[in-house]
């Protein structure tokens, strides 16, 4: 045999061959940079109420404010049923002018103020004579006084005691 002759040119590429197994996962890649922040989603439902907290410590006391007008003293009277006056504070007369119409004066206008009477209790005195109820009224004329109607039980106009008392 004789010597080997020089290379021949290279052939036509062949057809690709089938796809080979795949190989083993290769190791992560460096983490990339944050994105920019999303928009801001809707608000969500209101939570319930928390628990009321500790009461706070009292504050300073504030100065003391300015003094008010002077006070009047109470008007009253305790009334026999003779008209007598028997005590009183503020009035200044007592008289029974007709049978169960009593009038009381007081030291100053009492014609913008409230009026109450009431017939004095029964006493050991006056068992039964006390029984009854009064009306009272701002005077006609006399923006002191005031009139006191009383009753008995019945309705039937009587001379009663009686307590009033006046609320300016």
């Amino acid at each position: 045999m004789g010597e080997t002759g020089p290379q021949g040119p290279a052939g036509a590429q062949g057809q690709t061959g089938p796809q080979g197994a795949a190989g083993p996962q290769g190791p992560s890649g460096a983490q990339g940079q944050t994105g920019p922040a999303g928009p801001t989603g809707p608000q969500g439902p209101q939570g319930l109420q928390g628990a009321t907290g500790a009461t706070g410590a009292a504050g300073p006391a504030g100065p003391q404010g300015p003094a008010g007008p002077a006070g009047t003293s109470p008007l009253w009277a305790v009334v026999s049923s003779a008209g007598a006056l028997v005590r009183s504070s503020g009035a200044t007369a007592a008289s029974r002018p007709a049978t169960a119409q009593y009038q009381v004066v007081f030291n100053r206008v009492v014609s913008s103020c409230a009026f109450e009477a009431v017939i004095d209790p029964p006493s050991a005195a006056a068992p039964s004579t006390a029984q009854g109820f009064a009306h009272s009224v701002g005077t006609t004329g006399n923006t002191s006084a005031v009139s006191v109607f009383t009753y008995q039980t019945n309705g039937n106009a009587a001379n009663r005691p009686f307590t009033l008392a006046v609320f300016c």
